[in-house]
């Protein structure tokens, strides 16, 4: 088989996973959002909730928490697959680039697309973040940090994301 082949099937292959993960991060996102509650009157997040896709009903607070998981290693999967792709586009010629680039997918759409699919997922889950800081920093005046790492943490892979995205490079 033409090395050229097993190249391009690569890549096909890793801008299917972005667009994949980028889908699975916003729908994790979106979900632990809606999830995200202000305390009730009497202050107890004591309810259950069904999360979709598990057998176990957890409360609220643990079934945001799995999600943010989720959002945060899709994110981290995410990028993993586009620097492949970008590794992969750096090996071929500039014919087979701009033909293999042809395949729809998140990292061959326009720049304004890129950039919206990795800060999408990020705007969801600010809200959270910030509600969580709000909560971290009423406890401790004081040392905020710890708050601020944390939402700089859950940023990190979105955030490398679309770094990579800006690099994609499908012309000649």
């Amino acid at each position: 088989m033409d090395p050229a082949a097993i190249l391009v099937e690569n890549l096909r292959d890793a801008l299917s996973q972005v667009s994949q993960y980028v889908g699975l991060g916003l729908v994790a996102a979106i979900s632990a959002l809606v999830l995200d509650q202000p305390p009730s009157p009497d202050g107890k997040h004591a309810e259950k909730t069904d999360v979709s896709g598990f057998l176990v009903k957890m409360p609220r607070h643990v079934a945001q928490l799995v999600l943010l998981g989720v959002y945060f290693v899709a994110g981290i999967m995410a990028y993993i697959a586009a620097e492949s792709a970008l590794a992969i586009l750096s090996q071929l010629s500039a014919p087979i680039r701009i033909a293999a680039c042809t395949q729809a997918s998140i990292v061959t759409s326009a720049i304004g697309y890129r950039v919206i699919a990795a800060a999408l997922p990020i705007l969801f889950v600010l809200p959270i973040l910030w509600r969580q800081w709000k909560r971290l920093r009423a406890i401790s005046r004081e040392d905020s940090s710890g708050a601020i790492m944390l939402m700089g943490t859950f940023m990190i892979p979105y955030l490398a994301l679309g770094q990579a995205l800006l690099r994609v490079r499908c012309d000649a």
